[in-house]
C-alpha cells in the first residue's frame, strides 16, 4: 500500500472514516535513520548456549540496551530469538513460551528475528 493511504488511514479524521467503511488500517513501519537508534528500547535475547552469548555481546557492542529476561509491562523494541543450539523440536517450548509472553510488550512497529542453523 502506498504511503498516502496509510498516512490517511491513520490520521484521526481518516480513522474514523476507514473504521466505517471496514478499510484495512496498516501500521506505520519505523524506518531507521541516521543519527537514531538501531532499535528503539531494549532489546529481549532469547536462547542458550554460546550463539546467544555472542549475539547479545554483538548488540552491547552496537550500543543497544540488551535484556537476557524480559520485565512486565516494558516496551521492547526488538526481540531475538536464538535456535541455533537447539537439536530436536521438543527444545522449543521454552524459548517460544518466553517469545508468547514478551510479544504484548512489544513495542509498535517492533520487530522479532529469529536466528536457526542450516537445515
Amino acid at each position: 500500500m502506498s504511503d498516502a493511504y496509510v498516512k490517511l488511514v491513520n490520521s484521526p479524521a481518516g480513522r474514523n472514516i476507514a473504521k466505517k467503511l471496514q478499510l484495512p488500517r496498516p501500521a506505520v513501519l519505523r524506518r531507521y535513520r541516521r543519527g537514531q537508534p538501531l532499535v528503539p528500547g531494549p532489546v529481549l535475547v532469547v536462547g542458550n548456549g554460546t550463539g546467544t552469548d555472542d549475539l547479545a555481546k554483538q548488540l552491547l557492542d552496537w550500543g543497544q540496551d540488551v535484556r537476557r529476561h524480559a520485565t512486565p509491562k516494558e516496551q521492547l523494541g526488538g526481540i531475538v530469538l536464538d535456535l541455533t543450539a537447539l537439536s530436536e523440536p521438543l527444545e522449543l517450548s521454552e524459548p517460544m513460551l518466553t517469545v508468547g509472553g514478551a510479544l504484548r510488550d512489544l513495542a509498535p512497529g517492533g520487530r522479532v528475528v529469529a536466528v536457526s542453523r542450516p537445515a
